[in-house]
């Protein structure tokens, strides 16, 4: 499986750690699911930290719900879980993981209070984070903040850390890696 290149440059290189990522385009909550449920997630990997962001396409390009996207991410959350401890079951010395739901991103579309989707974007996150708090071994990263200036003429996602209204640049990239490892820091000490 294929990282990102900018993910890559950024987080890994600070970490100096493997990366795994389950990327595919108009990817949506199902379709992960679908994909740990049929072989896609090693038994060999034993990693810390699981970093999960997903939610995106199916708010803007399939019209889903906040509560379809929170029980996407929470299913994917389970089978991670369920996985792990028949690992563990199983006799493997697979060591404890945390999984880190991360906030979707808002977009660069100019006063993100007048876009209709931000909502529902605000509630999913207001939800997993609520979801990350009430459940052990789960996590839930604000990378929103990173990436938006509110101010008296609205919300806006800042320009310059994206490439188009939806896909965050290398400046983005960057941005969101240096809050990213000081979490993931965190959790593996």
């Amino acid at each position: 499986l294929a990282c990102n290149q900018n993910f890559n440059q950024n987080v890994l290189t600070l970490l100096d750690l493997p990366c795994l990522a389950f990327v595919g385009l108009h990817t949506k909550c199902e379709h992960l699911l679908y994909r740990l449920q049929n072989g896609e997630l090693p038994d060999t990997l034993h990693a810390k930290v699981f970093w999960i962001l997903i939610g995106t396409n199916d708010i803007g390009g399939y019209e889903c719900s906040a509560e379809d996207v929170v029980v996407g991410n929470i299913r994917i959350v389970r089978e991670i879980q369920h996985q792990l401890k028949q690992r563990r079951t199983a006799g493997s010395k697979s060591e404890t993981s945390t999984i880190v739901l991360n906030s979707i991103l808002p977009l660069a579309l100019g006063d993100l209070y007048q876009y209709p989707k931000w909502e529902v974007m605000q509630k999913v996150n207001q939800w997993l984070e609520c979801f990350a708090a009430q459940t052990p071994g789960v996590e839930f990263f604000n990378a929103t903040d990173l990436f938006l200036t509110v101010n008296a003429s609205g919300a806006f996602g800042i320009r310059e850390y994206f490439t188009d209204p939806v896909h965050p640049s290398a400046e983005g990239y960057d941005h969101w890696a240096k809050a990213m490892v000081q979490t993931i820091q965190q959790l593996i000490t």
